[in-house]
């Protein structure tokens, strides 16, 4: 008797085709589940780093604009000048707008920079025993010449250092001054900017601008307002209006390092002291934006 067995030695070419086009699609679909992941991924970590970048800009900001005045705002009120400026703020003013062009600036003076210390006890004198090098080296480093001192019975008196004996030890000053204890510290007093070059928010001092930093980058815009009382704002303050500023409101708006192929921002973005709006329509596409903005009192001008 014969028996016929019967043998299964592989696929079917159907079977075949059905398991490659099931491995395409479920390879697809998990690429497409990879690539929403990762730009998602990217986008949550761009708009981190614009809230990181903006919130670290806009705290060394305040620590500026908050110390506006400091060595210098009753010096400016009595006639004392600091390279020929008679203010310790200059404000600039430019439009709000989605291209970017015109992003305001401001010009602050204060005493910013700790040189050095009293080391001798003065009285009516024009002459400091101090043991810093970095300060009044003569009339012709403007930079270095302008100092203030704290404590000090006028506190918002700068003076000018028109020399020294050489070392730094003996200053000379532009005039008389009276009880400043030893230990008192010296303060260098400067004009520093905000401004926005090529997208980027740099400070510096004016007299010093070797020494410019940048604070955040992809700026798309900056805008201050003014006011010497919270409630009315002015963004372009006369000088005699700007010696009485007692607050400046500050407006940051950043987009993403990093563009995203197919995004086009639809927020509106708006300045809070006035209501004038950026449609985000109207701004370069791909771009992630974020603002922030704080209100500054100026504690030392109140």
């Amino acid at each position: 008797m014969e028996i016929t067995k019967s043998k299964r030695n592989g696929y079917t070419l159907v079977e075949l085709l059905v398991v490659v086009v099931m491995f395409s699609i479920l390879s697809a679909a998990a690429y497409e589940l990879f690539t929403n992941q990762s730009r998602i991924n990217r986008t949550q970590q761009n708009f981190v780093e614009m809230q990181s970048n903006a919130r670290a800009a806009l705290q060394s900001i305040i620590q500026d604009i908050s110390h506006t005045g400091f060595g210098c705002t009753d010096s400016f009120a009595i006639g004392q000048t600091i390279n020929g400026t008679a203010e310790f703020i200059i404000p600039s003013d430019k439009s709000f707008s989605a291209n970017a062009a015109t992003p305001d600036s401001i010009i602050i003076a204060y005493g910013y920079k700790h040189v050095g210390t009293i080391t001798s006890e003065a009285n009516a004198t024009n002459l400091l025993i101090a043991d810093a090098t970095d300060i009044a080296p003569g009339t012709g480093d403007n930079y270095r010449k302008y100092i203030s001192f704290f404590p000090y019975t006028d506190p918002n008196s700068f003076f000018v250092g028109t020399g020294n004996n050489g070392n730094g030890t003996t200053i000379t000053l532009d005039r008389n001054i009276e009880n400043i204890r030893s230990g008192a510290k010296i303060f260098r007093v400067t004009q520093i900017e905000y401004y926005v070059d090529n997208g980027e928010l740099r400070v510096r001092p004016v007299l010093n601008p070797g020494e410019a930093e940048t604070l955040v980058y992809d700026v798309q815009d900056f805008q201050l307002a003014y006011s010497d009382d919270g409630d009315a704002w002015d963004e372009s303050p006369s000088v005699n209006e700007a010696k009485n500023v007692k607050v400046i409101w500050t407006y940051l708006l950043l987009r993403s390092r990093e563009r995203e192929p197919g995004f086009q921002e639809s927020r509106v973005f708006t300045l809070p002291w006035n209501g004038v709006s950026i449609q985000g329509q109207d701004l370069t596409p791909g771009f992630h934006y974020y603002e922030i903005h704080s209100q500054i009192w100026l504690r030392n001008v109140l």
